[in-house]
């Protein structure tokens, strides 16, 4: 499934997604599992998900706030927020689209 991210960490989320990247990484580092390698690349998709933004400080939901999930090992939790997150995106994008195919057949 692609998902889109951010193509940063935003700066003041930064030491909590460096807690949770630092983690997981030694979780593969020490036991080479399928399921270790699986989250690692899970955590991008789960914890800087990409949204539109309807403004300059709107922040949906913080980096900081998906990282203490992630912490907990709230996996599910995580990425059906990410699905459901990009599944709305996606819905939005195509009704923005309708419209403007709307628009230009006038």
């Amino acid at each position: 499934l692609t998902l889109p991210t951010l193509r940063f960490v935003p700066k003041k989320s930064r030491p909590s997604f460096a807690r949770v990247l630092s983690a997981t990484l030694r979780q593969v580092l020490l036991e080479n599992s399928e399921q270790a390698w699986l989250k690692l690349f899970m955590l991008p998709k789960c914890v800087l998900p990409s949204h539109k933004r309807k403004g300059r400080h709107d922040v949906p939901t913080s980096v900081d706030f998906l990282c203490d999930l992630w912490s907990k090992n709230d996996f599910g939790t995580l990425w059906n927020f990410a699905k459901d997150n990009h599944q709305e995106s996606r819905q939005q994008n195509d009704q923005a689209a309708k419209e403007n195919q709307d628009l230009a057949a006038y």
